[in-house]
């Protein structure tokens, strides 16, 4: 490729004719580490929600055992 000058590529298509996406709600999704073995979803929402609406809360577990693997996600709903 060969550098073009500014007004050059100025005259290319335009942005406006591009097809974006749909705009996303905002939100924010935490890790949370280090989780003993007690936390489950119900304990993680309810510390969590003192900060602010959440949208999700995940607490991954275990396959074989169901126990909880010692981390987990918070999501909270976004200002948008």
């Amino acid at each position: 490729k060969r550098a073009q000058p500014r007004e050059a590529a100025a005259q290319l298509s335009p942005v406006s004719t591009l097809s974006l996406p749909p705009p996303r709600q905002a939100t924010e999704r935490l890790f949370v580490g280090k989780l003993p073995d007690c936390c489950s979803e119900a304990s993680l929402r309810a510390h969590f929600e003192s900060f602010g609406a959440l949208t999700d809360v995940y607490v991954p577990k275990e396959f074989e055992t169901g126990r909880p693997q010692g981390f987990g996600f918070v999501t909270y709903a976004g200002e948008g």
